[in-house]
């Protein structure tokens, strides 16, 4: 029998690449960027670009692939930044999976929000501007204060709270804006006490499984600080209105199969609006708990939808509330860091992983979910959390210095 041919286009997100190279039957191709050839050594073909979501760069190389190594059988788009592009692959080649516009409005920020609102979906208000130089203009449909993001962006990363009309065109948002590519979108800002995640397996456009998570604290205002989630009981209203938001969005945006991680605002009138929802599985440690606690493979069945096998949805749910956060890092050397052994010992410690070790050097964008290390756990009850989190950041201890080895940031603090 003929090895199915597999069609990667992938940055830096080496973790999938390394669960399809368990499966035998598949010959993996690759299509990735320059800076990321080193983490995919053994596949079968790999070829650069010079990005990943540029269609055109993208499409050449996947026809020089099947020209040289035969046809392919199923895209995987492992990444936000090659999700569009995946879905734009199996849609030129007729192949099965995520198409182009679905995987479009699950990634792009405007396109998505502009589909919400014409659904009556409750979205923030939000204009375009298709680069910065624009922002003065699209921020005159939102009025201020406002939040400026890439369309196409995920990870918090280059979001912006604008406050004032001359910040729009000041030297500190442009240069950030200046590494992110465009467009950019400028949505109102809403006065968020909480924020939730809804974590979903769709089958044949029916939702067979969901989650509801609740932020320890809104995104936006964990950057640094030690970040997470933990698990919100079925049945209490907030669960309600969460998966409520969470059907009709993956209906608004047709989604037939699939794995989706939709984020949730509550403001302080009591309202609930859609963040923003993503066509993969969550980050951080949300697959983490979903394994612990309904005995679900998000990331397993993101590639069994990709790869067209069947998804098996069947749940085996755990006692107790389950949690995962992400201890901070910053850019330059470790110079100190806790280690796993730190917090191990703590009660309802399920699974620590450190990301980082002294030695080494943290460069590149930060994302909300970047870490030097992460820790899931379980509590009985909800109000136990914020306890345990206290001990986890009075255990955690991280040095960063500089190329001079002067110190940038003493121990973390939440």
């Amino acid at each position: 029998m003929a090895r199915e041919h597999v069609l990667v286009v992938t940055g830096g997100k080496s973790e999938p690449v390394e669960l399809l190279r368990q499966d035998r039957v598949l010959r993996i191709s690759a299509i990735t960027e320059p800076g990321h050839r080193h983490l995919y050594p053994d596949l079968d073909h790999v070829t650069t670009v010079d990005d990943i979501g540029d269609l055109k760069q993208v499409r050449t190389a996947a026809l020089g692939i099947i020209a040289a190594h035969g046809p392919v059988d199923a895209v995987v788009a492992p990444s936000e930044r090659s999700l569009p592009t995946g879905g734009y692959l199996r849609s030129y080649l007729g192949l099965p999976g995520l198409p182009f516009d679905t995987a479009n409005l699950l990634c792009n920020k405007y396109a998505m929000k502009t589909r919400l609102r014409a659904h009556g979906i409750p979205a923030a208000a939000g204009a375009l501007a298709p680069t910065a130089a624009e922002l003065p203009g699209a921020a005159l449909a939102t009025g201020l204060p406002a939040v400026v993001k890439p369309a196409f962006g995920n990870g918090t990363a280059f979001t912006h709270r604008v406050d004032e009309r001359a910040e729009l065109t000041g030297e500190p948002l442009l240069a950030s804006l200046a590494q992110a590519p465009g467009p950019f979108v400028v949505e109102e800002c809403l006065d968020v006490t909480d924020e939730y995640h809804c974590d979903a397996l769709v089958v044949d456009g029916s939702i067979v499984f969901s989650s509801v998570s609740r932020y320890f604290q809104p995104v936006l205002r964990s950057l640094g600080e030690i970040f997470g989630s933990h698990t919100v009981a079925d049945g209490t209203p907030e669960a309600a209105a969460v998966r409520e938001l969470n059907e009709r969005t993956v209906a608004a945006v047709g989604l037939r199969d699939g794995v989706t991680h939709m984020e949730v605002l509550r403001t302080a009138d009591g309202r609930f609006l859609v963040g923003e929802i993503a066509g993969r599985p969550g980050g951080g440690g949300v697959p983490h708990v979903l394994a612990h606690k309904y005995g679900i493979d998000t990331r397993g069945l993101f590639l069994a939808s990709a790869l067209g096998r069947p998804l098996d949805h069947r749940v085996d749910v755990a006692d107790g509330v389950h949690y995962w956060c992400v201890l901070p890092v910053r850019h330059g050397t470790v110079a100190q860091v806790s280690t796993a052994d730190d917090f191990r010992d703590l009660p309802g410690v399920l699974h620590v992983e450190m990301a980082v070790a002294p030695g080494d050097t943290v460069t590149g964008t930060l994302y909300s979910t970047s870490m030097a290390g992460l820790i899931v756990g379980r509590a009985d009850r909800a109000d136990e959390i914020p306890g345990l989190l206290d001990r986890i950041r009075r255990r955690f201890t991280i040095r960063i210095e500089d190329g001079a080895g002067r110190p940038t940031a003493e121990t973390a603090r939440a």
